[in-house]
């Protein structure tokens, strides 16, 4: 198996009134990546799955999948039967059972509206869905019941001024991401903002603003919730970080090979992001690690390579690191794909499961040509149409 790693070798550690440089601490695991020609099995990791049908709206782009226990928060697009079509809604609620029941974010400047969305999740310790929105300057806390917003937290001006993740850490604070530098004052990419009393309490990781603007990728998901504590992670970071009782260290250390590209090779690439991704294509080097999930101990991402896509899955405590370029789902579909990053697309991943986004129209394409397994999944998939709402598979 492999994982997807990146971090970041200094860990700064700051006091609201102070930076301080704790040093470089070693990494409590130390795994290598490197592209393989191999298929991941879904048996490898999953042993059941659930298969959901989104009903009852017109739903498009899929991006984010929260599960709770009897409903799925999704963000998307989507139109109820009795909705304006030409109002769809940025964020829904759906049983389980994939129904659609009703829309919870919509976009614009009204009193309970959004102007865009950086990022949600659920926060246990507030009770409240949290959404980072407009343009990453402020978190408003909804209440699932009430269906709208209930408390409205601006994000500090004069250091973090926008940012792109958060998570919560207790009822009044926030450990939020920041991936554009935005002013003439020092930045770090991470914060704890407590929004009670509105004060940075602690930054880490000083941000190299010239590179950060080099490498704006579109990422999703830097901020990792499991098993009590927090992780980071941002494209071309040589770590994963753990944050723990208000620190943060490494996790596990990206060890270099001849894969990993050079920091002056970063470091001369030019400002222009489509000549950049051209160079990378072109480069002998793992570049664009993005979009990390954690499930069960392992951790998934995907990573280019001479212009083609991996899916690495890590699991640090069993010193696992692996590399696939397809995926073969031998528990639901009964396929292969070779296209890892674009047909089995994760929306989301907790502690009992893990949310992929499949379209019908994609699947139909491959299933046709392939003997496999009479599933009921399979069946729903072939006598769907073709403009039929995306799936959720669940996998556990």
């Amino acid at each position: 198996m492999g994982l997807l790693c990146c971090a970041f070798v200094e860990v700064i550690f700051v006091s609201c009134a102070q930076n301080r440089d704790h040093g470089h601490p070693e990494a409590e695991y130390g795994l290598e990546i490197s592209p393989e020609d191999d298929t991941l099995e879904f048996s490898e990791l999953y042993s059941s799955y659930d298969f959901v049908r989104l009903k009852n709206a017109m739903v498009s782009d899929v991006t984010d999948v929260v599960a709770l226990d009897s409903i799925y928060i999704v963000r998307c697009s989507a139109c109820g039967a009795d909705e304006n079509p030409e109002h769809c809604s940025m964020v829904s609620i759906f049983s389980k059972e994939g129904e659609y029941l009703a829309p919870l974010i919509y976009q614009g400047r009204g009193p309970e509206e959004v102007l865009t969305i950086e990022d949600m999740c659920y926060n246990d310790m507030s009770g409240t869905f949290d959404v980072l929105c407009n343009y990453g300057q402020y978190i408003y806390r909804y209440d699932l019941s009430e269906r709208k917003p209930v408390v409205k937290i601006a994000l500090d001006q004069d250091e973090i001024i926008s940012a792109e993740g958060l998570s919560p850490v207790s009822e009044d604070e926030y450990l939020v991401y920041k991936k554009y530098p935005a002013g003439n004052i020092t930045e770090y990419k991470l914060y704890l903002f407590n929004a009670k009393t509105g004060i940075v309490e602690a930054r880490f990781l000083e941000m190299d603003k010239k590179l950060s603007e080099k490498l704006a990728f579109g990422q999703k998901n830097n901020l990792i919730e499991a098993d009590g504590d927090i992780y980071y992670y941002a494209a071309f970071e040589p770590a994963i970080y753990r944050f723990s009782e208000d620190s943060l260290t490494q996790y596990v250390k990206f060890i270099e090979n001849r894969y990993s590209i050079p920091m002056n090779s970063l470091e001369n690439l030019g400002m222009d992001l489509y000549n950049t991704i051209q160079e990378l294509r072109q480069s002998p080097y793992i570049w664009g690690n993005v979009n990390m999930y954690y499930y069960s101990g392992y951790f998934m991402s995907t990573y280019t390579y001479s212009d083609r896509k991996y899916l690495s899955v890590l699991n640090p405590e069993q010193n696992l690191s692996h590399s696939y370029s397809a995926i073969k789902d031998d528990m639901a579909m009964g396929i292969v794909t070779e296209n890892s990053a674009g047909v089995y697309t994760i929306a989301g991943a907790d502690s009992n499961g893990v949310c992929y986004v499949i379209e019908p129209y994609l699947l139909k394409e491959i299933i046709s040509g392939t003997e496999g397994p009479y599933t009921e999944a399979r069946r729903q998939i072939m006598s769907a149409a073709d403009d039929m709402n995306p799936m959720l598979l669940i996998m556990h």
